[in-house]
């Protein structure tokens, strides 16, 4: 993670979307919730380690999503 945020600070114009699956053992509304914890951990980390907020958004991926890529 602080090779990212080390990056995107030297990088200012560049914007992420950090993403997460969670697979199919939950109900769909959990699963989404979950993805989008982990999603948000990761941009929370990125955002301790400099990196403006503003250029971080989050979502989170069903498992069907998954499975046509």
């Amino acid at each position: 993670m602080e090779h990212a945020a080390q990056y995107l600070k030297e990088n200012p114009s560049i914007r992420v979307q950090v993403g997460d699956y969670a697979d199919g053992r939950g109900s769909a509304e959990y699963n989404l919730a979950l993805g989008e914890e982990r999603a948000n951990a990761a941009r929370n980390a990125l955002i301790a380690a400099g990196v403006d907020a503003d250029r971080i958004q989050v979502i989170s991926y069903r498992k069907e999503a998954n499975m046509h890529r």
